[in-house]
C-alpha cells in the first residue's frame, strides 16, 4: 500500500501517515504516531501498567496511535487501531498491550504495518 509519511514536531515528536489509496470498503485512512515520554512520577501511565502487571518493565517512553478512517460518506471512525481490543465482556474497548511498545523506530514501524495490514483486510 502507498503511504506518506510526514513528520511532525510539536511538544512530542509525531508522525502522520496518510494512505494514498482507499481499501475494500472504499475507505481512506490517516493514522497519527506520537512519541510520549515517561515523567517518572509514581503514577505515570507506564508506572501503572508495570505496577498492575500489564507491562513487564516499566517504559521510558512509548508510542501512542489514533487512526482516522474515512468511510465514503466522509465520516470519521478510529479504526483499524492495534492498540485497542474490544474487552472480553464486548461493552467496551481497551489497550491492547501487545502493540503500546518503546518508542524506537523500528517499534514505529511495528505500528504502521499492523495499522496498514489491518487496514487492507
Amino acid at each position: 500500500m502507498k503511504t506518506t509519511i510526514e513528520k511532525r514536531e510539536f511538544v512530542a515528536e509525531s508522525y502522520i501517515v496518510r494512505f494514498a489509496e482507499k481499501n475494500r470498503k472504499n475507505e481512506m485512512m490517516e493514522m497519527w504516531v506520537t512519541r510520549c515520554e515517561n515523567h517518572g512520577g509514581h503514577n505515570s501511565l507506564p508506572n501503572m501498567w508495570h505496577r498492575h502487571g500489564y507491562t513487564e518493565s516499566i517504559l521510558p517512553n512509548y508510542w501512542t496511535v489514533e487512526t482516522f478512517c474515512y468511510d465514503e460518506n466522509g465520516n470519521c471512525f478510529g479504526l483499524y487501531n492495534p492498540q485497542h481490543k474490544l474487552h472480553e465482556s464486548g461493552g467496551r474497548y481497551v489497550i491492547n498491550f501487545d502493540y503500546m511498545l518503546e518508542a524506537t523506530e523500528a517499534n514505529r514501524e511495528i505500528l504502521i504495518n499492523e495499522v496498514i495490514k489491518l487496514f487492507e483486510n
